[in-house]
């Protein structure tokens, strides 16, 4: 089913998960561990933005690492977001994502968030963004709430014999100018993936819930790893057919972080409504003599809507089913 988040959310789903790693001081290093920490940048202006700076964590030789670090910052009042910028090391590193604490958590604390248990005390904000570039048009902005608590998730997979020691740095930058167009996400993913040996699909359909205004869409993009062959993501208005608005044909394991991405201006946006129906459909070619599950492969698409007041951030999460 689609889930209903408040706007008091702070941040983008994450959508994967993996073995943790630990912190470790540098003091610590041995021969077979490998400093991967990124160099620290500027700080933004006070005025227009924030930078947070994990704490040191190590990623075991042949493992996938989620680590989340609840930051030292907190807004004092409401804040627009407006971009994301995250910096890791290329060596392993995934994606960095915000999120919004639901439960309070002291400042500096770090935990394993690799699993779905773990993720059930945050919620998702802001996509992070490929390089400089920025998802969020010009004019728009996630609300970040005061004193919302913004932890900040790391994700690695080492593919390398050593361990990895590695330090991440966010900044997110605040909305100049005076009232933004808010903006959230609709988000389906496929939690219950299991992929057996060779050739397989998956898919996952949701449907609008009730809402005073038409959902307007703005950017559309689908993530799968290195088993997806191909995505396509489709829209069926109440009453109508279905019809392709997003297709991959030949996927490609680069797309895994940088997919390709559909995008509307914000003056002619795709138009959603209470009652529409998304489906998400993949296909994937496992070559392994196991089966592969979430979060090493995933199913997932992303969108970009305005407003978001009356329903806020929507996720999707169906073990394969159809949400009504």
């Amino acid at each position: 089913m689609i889930r209903r988040c408040p706007r008091s959310v702070t941040a983008l789903l994450a959508l994967t998960a993996g073995l943790a790693g630990c912190p470790t001081a540098p003091e610590d290093l041995g021969d077979d561990v490998l400093d991967r920490r990124v160099e620290i940048p500027d700080a933004p202006a006070a005025s227009e933005g924030v930078q947070i700076v994990m704490d040191d964590f190590t990623v075991p030789p042949g493992s996938e690492v989620m680590w989340c670090q609840v930051a030292a910052w907190s807004p004092a009042e409401d804040v627009f977001i407006n971009s994301f910028r995250g910096w890791q090391h290329e060596e392993g590193g995934h994606h960095l994502v915000a999120l919004g604490a639901q439960v309070p958590f002291e400042p500096g604390y770090s935990f394993d968030c690799t699993n779905i248990e773990s993720m059930q005390s945050l919620e998702p904000l802001v996509l992070p963004e490929p390089g400089d570039a920025s998802y969020l048009p010009d004019g728009y902005a996630v609300r970040v709430r005061a004193g919302a608590n913004v932890v900040i998730q790391s994700h690695y997979i080492n593919y390398t014999a050593q361990e990895l020691l590695v330090r991440d740095i966010v900044h997110l930058g605040f909305f100049q100018g005076a009232d933004p167009i808010e903006a959230s996400y609709l988000i389906l993913n496929h939690g219950g993936l299991d992929l057996a040996p060779g050739q397989s699909s998956a898919e996952v359909t949701c449907q609008l819930p009730a809402s005073d205004t038409p959902y307007n869409m703005v950017n559309l993009l689908g993530h799968m790893h290195e088993w997806g062959q191909a995505i396509d993501i489709s829209h069926q208005p109440a009453g109508g057919d279905w019809e392709v608005i997003y297709d991959v044909p030949e996927w490609t394991p680069e797309f895994r972080d940088l997919p390709p991405t559909d995008i509307w201006p914000a003056e002619d946006p795709f138009v959603m409504n209470a009652g529409d129906r998304f489906r998400v459909r993949c296909d994937f070619d496992n070559g392994t003599a196991d089966n592969i599950r979430f979060p090493s492969e995933m199913c997932t698409s992303v969108s970009l809507y305005y407003p978001s007041a009356s329903n806020g951030l929507l996720i999707c999460d169906e073990d394969g089913g159809t949400a009504d």
